[in-house]
């Protein structure tokens, strides 16, 4: 089984609050033959996302490895193995050149070269990036079994001026851990097309697109790839069956605060409150109960409110990258469901569904007997985010004047899986 691949990591300097360099190192085949030739686009791009960076105040270096040097597997893992990081560093690594699969295995052996004293499991690649015990680290491959040309390109990269500096700080600086994506699955072939595979193209425009969000994830540019890449090939041949998978490990810490931070917040601030005054009292729960909560990506997600007395209701969730999500505002408890345990319904036909970002979820909920004050809301993909931070959340949603406020408050646990996408 043919596949194609390529390595890259990227080298760039963020002068920010503490200095981070994202190391960028190119280990791409477009020589070899010319099926391969195509993977000079993805040289290309990195090219220009070194500019990118340059543009937006970030100073970057990008390194490429030489044909000679791809032919000896030892070497690259040396440069490799030798490359001065630190804890706070990020790796970005891309694949692109000749492979094949052992064994039916997850991951293929990559050919850097044209004999096999050039070849490299990407498993173990994927080891000695994790050695490297940096911030983050994103490994990225093009594959195919065999390579298929075709001259259609989709791809439309949107000119990378006035980006906002914060989306790149999110991406690169505010993200810890790991990012794993391939361009197929196990015994699928790829198409590469004059100016990249169909992958590449897909997971730049994606990436291009994230530089302009007010919300950029990994995990969007990942489902974006995924959903885009097999149209794309089923548009330029509809034999061939093409899924990207991907793992993604990452977690985003805005401000560097920690868990334990946000948890001390919430408990400071809450030293005065309950879930209960009186016969006044507030409680929730999931399917999985209250205690050692745990989902995994693309779980559904069902929440439960118990009252005793008629009330307004707010239920909001602290995701692990700080940002708040308001699944509920002032919900007016009726007195039949009083003392009754009352599912939680965001929208008509929807249902809450476990996303990136993974980590420890913050679910509070609120309850008084006057509305609730108003929150500023930015709505992204139908889900509502409150711009105040959480100091300001926790204390509109706490100070009342002449007003009873209880609350109860759940600690949750979402953790990725290897993800599969389809073709639609």
């Amino acid at each position: 089984m043919r596949k194609i691949y390529f390595i890259l990591l990227l080298h760039l300097i963020v002068f920010s609050g503490s200095s981070q360099k994202i190391h960028i190192i190119g280990l791409i085949d477009y020589q070899s033959d010319e099926r391969v030739y195509g993977n000079k686009y993805i040289k290309n791009q990195l090219i220009e996302l070194e500019n990118t960076f340059k543009n937006t105040d970030y100073e970057a270096d990008t390194i490429f490895f030489l044909k000679e040097e791809l032919a000896d597997t030892n070497f690259v893992i040396s440069k490799i193995k030798n490359l001065q990081v630190n804890q706070n560093d990020a790796i970005f690594c891309y694949v692109a050149a000749h492979g094949y699969n052992k064994n039916n295995e997850l991951y293929p052996t990559v050919r850097l070269g044209t004999t096999n004293q050039s070849d490299i499991y990407l498993g173990s690649l994927k080891q000695l990036l994790t050695q490297k015990q940096v911030r983050l680290y994103v490994l990225l491959n093009e594959s195919c079994n065999v390579l298929y040309k075709t001259h259609q390109v989709f791809s439309r990269n949107a000119p990378r001026t006035n980006l906002n500096k914060k989306t790149i700080k999110a991406l690169f600086n505010d993200s810890k851990g790991s990012f794993v994506m391939m361009s197929c699955n196990v015994s699928q072939r790829s198409i590469i097309t004059d100016e990249g595979g169909i992958f590449g193209q897909c997971f730049f425009n994606a990436l291009n697109e994230q530089f302009y969000s007010e919300l950029p994830h990994w995990e969007v540019i990942a489902q974006k790839t995924a959903q885009l890449t097999p149209k794309k090939v089923l548009e330029n041949d509809t034999s061939f069956i093409q899924n990207p998978i991907y793992e993604n490990n990452i977690q985003y810490v805005e401000s560097n605060k920690t868990q334990e931070e946000i948890e001390k917040q919430i408990v400071i601030d809450a030293s005065t409150n309950t879930y209960r005054v009186d016969d006044f009292e507030i409680e929730i729960k999931t399917d999985k109960g209250r205690n050692d909560i745990v989902y995994y990506k693309s779980d559904t997600i069902r929440y439960w409110f118990k009252t005793t007395k008629a009330c307004f209701l707010r239920l909001i969730d602290i995701w692990p990258d700080n940002r708040i999500c308001l699944l509920l505002d002032n919900y007016e408890v009726k007195p039949e469901e009083v003392s009754k345990w009352v599912e939680i319904k965001i929208a008509k036909g929807k249902s809450i569904i476990c996303v990136a970002p993974f980590g420890v979820d913050y679910l509070m909920s609120f309850a008084s007997t006057q509305p609730f004050c108003k929150l500023n809301l930015m709505i992204y993909k139908g889900t509502k985010f409150v711009k105040e931070d959480l100091k300001d959340v926790l204390s509109c949603s706490r100070n009342s004047p002449n007003n009873i406020v209880l609350e109860d408050k759940l600690l949750i646990t979402t953790k990725d899986r290897l993800s599969i996408a389809k073709p639609k």
